[in-house]
Order: C-alpha cells, then structure tokens, then sequence
C-alpha cells in the first residue's frame, strides 16, 4: 500500500475475519500511531509468543477494559509469559484497571522470581489505598531481602496513619542502608504524613548523621 495523500482509506478483502491484525509490525516508520481494535484481537495478540512488542501493545490496549476476563488475561501475563517486560507491563495495566479485582490479581502474582518485576507488582499494589495492600507492604518489608522492593514498600505507607506504621517508618529512619536510601525513603513517607510528631526524630537522625547524606 501506498499512502499519497494526506488523508486516504483502504479497504483490504479478506476471507476470513483476522486473528490478529498488527501495523507495521517491525516498526519501519517512524510515527507515533494510534491503533484501536475490539478486545478479542488484544487477546489473540496478548498470546503471541513470537510477537513481544505486540504483546506489550495488547497490555496497553487493554488497560482500559475493566472486565474480569481482560484481568485474567492480565494476570496470566503476569505470571507466565517468557519476557520480564511483558511481566512489568501486565503489572502496570492492572494498577491501571484499579478494581477490586484487579487489586486481587497483583496480590495473588507478588510472589516473582524476577526482582524487576517484583518490584513493578509492589509498586503496583502500592497504588491502592486498601487494607490488604497495607498488609502486602507490610510482608514485603519484612520478609523481602532487595531494597530498592523494600523501599518501594516504605514509601506505600506515607498514606496510612496508624502508631504500627509510624514505629516502621522510625525504625527505618535509624536503620543504616547503602547510601541511607531507607532514611531517606522513611522521611519521604513522614512528609506525606505531615504528623508533627515526625519533625524531631527527622532533625535527630539529620544532625548526627548529616556528613553521610
């Protein structure tokens, strides 16, 4: 096909109704394109194992479908395709979607193998203002041994306010890290407390620490 004017439709006679319909699918043109297409080609391409790019572009087509078939389908990706950022794209769709359900699906996939895309779930459930992502923030820091996913965790309960809360976020104050990255992440969720009661301890742990900041 041949695009010579600046508006132009074709009309492609098939026989039978396509599977999965892609444009430029090796990316030769250079444009941004805007591709809409019904939920059943999202998921036949969500399925294509031999098409990553396509997979991620299903992901962001369907992070506006709420339905709880399009949540399973986001939570198998989550779970069981063969590329990490597939995996971190299904996380970030269903932090989008932002149900219930959805809430469910990344709480039930927490458990990853890949660090990268653990961290994307915690991030994700992170998101939520929910009792059951407080607990999963909770577990996390308590149980997860990589940093950067405990921090992701801290940062989560800036938006909670409870005397067990804020015990964490003065126990990680104090609590010596690789460039003090929990400190800092520990003062980044006090501010979003805006609790007075954070100021002093703050000011403490800055004024005997401040020549390792």
């Amino acid at each position: 096909i041949t695009v010579r004017e600046k508006s132009e439709d074709f009309y492609i006679p098939l026989e039978f109704a396509p599977e999965i319909v892609r444009f430029d699918p090796n990316f030769t043109i250079l444009a941004k394109v805007t591709f809409s297409k019904p939920t059943p080609l999202l998921m036949a391409q969500l399925e294509d194992e031999s098409d990553v790019i396509g997979r991620i572009l299903a992901i962001h087509g369907l992070s506006k479908n709420k339905s709880q078939k399009t949540i399973d389908a986001l939570k198998l990706s989550l779970n069981e395709d063969s590329f990490h950022g597939v995996r971190m794209q299904a996380a970030d769709a269903l932090k989008s979607i932002h149900t219930h359900e959805a809430l469910g699906a990344l709480l039930s996939s927490a458990q990853q193998s890949d660090a990268r895309v653990r961290l994307r779930v915690q991030s994700a459930i992170g998101g939520f203002y929910n009792p059951d992502a407080l607990e999963s923030a909770i577990k996390s820091i308590e149980e997860e041994s990589n940093p950067l996913i405990i921090n992701t965790a801290i940062r989560s309960l800036g938006g909670y306010g409870s005397d067990g809360i804020a015990s964490i976020l003065l126990e990680f104050l104090s609590k010596p890290s690789y460039r003090n990255a929990h400190t800092e992440t520990a003062i980044t969720a006090m501010e979003k407390q805006d609790d007075p009661a954070f100021i002093m301890p703050i000011l403490e742990t800055l004024m005997e620490r401040k020549g390792q900041f």
